[in-house]
């Protein structure tokens, strides 16, 4: 401790004395008076460091701190994975009361925004994300789901991870032609996102003969031609081939054709077949 104001050395005259910075005392009495033998009297003051103990917790951040409690000290917080702080860095300082001074800013769940999601080059899938903190790698969660508009295809289920710290992610995907999808696209834990979906049919898709019929398009093996089909006679179907390869001999695979009833939503009627012609009709 020291003295604080002036003073003189006469009888009964009296010095106080406080705490330096960084000490604090308790009730006792900090005043000395000169006494009649000539002496002064021995102050009770008893000076301690002031020691703030631990820094108090901030949810969703780890402390980085030095250990030190004194007057002055800070302490420091790191947001966790996922979360950050709108305010800026969040610190806890130690005060002449003996406590932490915290921090207004908190640590908040960073929710990734996925925006504008489209396709293209049929089977490739690109969106934009919010504005964040930069360079931040994130893990998207890709939910495939693919159906043909013949049921007697299977489902096309898949999950596919995409790890990029790109505003304008993109992926490519294996997926089905002439298939309806649905793919879901969000972010993975512990960051969090509304998911967003897509819906999109790939190239190739059935060709409809009316009467809730259908024919694959991409079943007619390819001859660099162009193709017209029709159906008469309620049952027959009729292919003209417009082809750079005139006279030539063509074989046809898996015709498939698709029919269903519609006052029975689960009856379905398939069929399919090969035949080779030169002829173009």
């Amino acid at each position: 401790g020291y003295i604080i104001g002036n003073y003189t050395s006469t009888l009964g005259s009296e010095v106080h004395y406080v705490c330096q910075e960084g000490f604090f005392s308790g009730p006792e009495d900090t005043v000395s008076t000169c006494t009649a033998l000539g002496t002064w009297e021995s102050p009770k003051l008893y000076c301690q460091e002031i020691d703030c103990g631990s820094p108090p917790e901030v949810q969703h951040a780890v402390l980085e701190w030095n250990r030190s409690s004194s007057l002055g000290s800070v302490a420091h917080y790191a947001c966790q994975e996922g979360f950050e702080s709108p305010g800026g860095k969040i610190t806890s300082v130690c005060t002449k009361e003996g406590t932490w001074r915290e921090s207004a800013s908190t640590c908040a769940e960073i929710m990734t925004e996925i925006s504008d999601v489209l396709v293209f080059n049929n089977t490739c899938v690109r969106w934009k994300i919010n504005p964040g903190r930069m360079n931040a790698r994130i893990v998207y969660v890709i939910s495939i789901k693919g159906q043909r508009l013949d049921p007697t295809e299977s489902v096309h289920k898949e999950i596919v991870n995409l790890t990029t710290d790109s505003r304008t992610p993109e992926v490519c995907l294996d997926l089905y032609q002439g298939a309806n999808y649905t793919v879901s696209i969000s972010a993975a834990p512990p960051r969090r996102s509304v998911p967003a979906f897509i819906w999109f049919q790939t190239a190739g898709s059935l060709i409809s003969l009316g009467r809730n019929t259908h024919l694959l398009e991409d079943d007619i093996l390819e001859d660099d031609g162009i193709f017209n089909i029709s159906i008469f006679n309620e049952t027959c179907l009729k292919l003209k081939r417009t082809s750079m390869k005139v006279g030539s001999e063509q074989t046809y695979q898996q015709f498939k054709v698709l029919g269903q009833r519609w006052y029975l939503n689960n009856f379905y009627h398939a069929t399919s077949f090969n035949f080779t012609t030169r002829e173009q009709v």
